[in-house]
């Protein structure tokens, strides 16, 4: 499952404070074509990032189990559920599955101990369904550039453009996200949030059905200052790259694959 930016924002978060910390992170990812945003969704993930405080408990607001628990690099905890993959192949979901997943888990009162004691927190004034959400969005010709680099594997530095700018759309920590996963690595572009434009150094093929992915976060919110609990909403635009022609997949040979290039 995709959590690239909000980790970063989770790394920047707990280093914040020595002070026992929540970070919570509600997560859609939304496609584009070359006609602008559709109503399908490659999924949805809600993160809860913690201090490894000994004792802790975090319950969302459905009760519902976390379907994974796990400790990332660095000094926190990751409770995770989530619903899809990235790298789907096509869309399988509408906007009424991810609201379905996401509204139970998320929206309403959450019960959390971080080792100071039991207490509870209240999303509803802040969570967003998909469709409030503000997604970043390429122009149509940034579209065609992307599937061409997909269709031929073209490698190189390509510049990209965007519809409006990040901050536009309520960006966090002034740093937009684009990336490309390309296997168990991503190449990755930053930009700020007056930008309308970024450039991917792309530096391998990206292989075949491949998406390219734009991020933006509102501004964290607390909830509760007592355990510096707060809360971030995460919009990702998907672009899904075309299928290499016949003629196309001939040259991937020639195209070889670099030393994978991590983040």
């Amino acid at each position: 499952m995709k959590i690239l930016a909000s980790t970063v924002a989770v790394l920047a978060f707990v280093a914040s404070s020595a002070q026992a910390n929540l970070l919570v992170v509600s997560s859609f990812t939304r496609v584009q074509n070359a006609g602008g945003l559709t109503d399908g969704y490659l999924g949805a993930y809600l993160q809860a990032a913690i201090n490894p405080v000994p004792g802790y408990s975090v319950t969302n607001a459905s009760a519902t189990p976390w379907q994974q628990d796990y400790v990332p690099p660095g000094a926190y905890r990751n409770l995770v559920s989530f619903l899809g993959e990235s790298g789907q192949t096509q869309v399988t979901y509408t906007e009424s599955q991810v609201d379905s997943f996401m509204g139970p888990l998320t929206n309403g009162t959450w019960q959390a101990d971080l080792g100071g004691g039991a207490f509870s927190f209240d999303t509803t004034s802040v969570y967003r369904t998909a469709a409030q959400r503000n997604y970043l969005t390429l122009t149509s010709a940034s579209v065609a550039l992307w599937n061409n680099i997909a269709a031929t594997n073209a490698t190189g530095s390509f510049t990209f453009e965007l519809t409006q700018s990040a901050g536009s759309l309520g960006l966090s920590g002034n740093i937009g996200l684009a990336y490309i996963p390309v296997g168990s690595n991503y190449i990755v572009a930053t930009f700020g949030a007056n930008s309308t434009s970024f450039t991917l150094n792309i530096t391998e093929a990206v292989g075949q059905n491949p998406w390219l992915y734009l991020e933006v976060d509102t501004p964290q919110t607390i909830l509760n200052s007592q355990y510096n609990v707060k809360y971030e909403t995460e919009s990702v635009t998907a672009i899904g790259g075309a299928v290499p022609a016949p003629g196309a997949i001939a040259l991937l040979g020639l195209a070889g694959i670099a030393g994978r290039r991590r983040r």
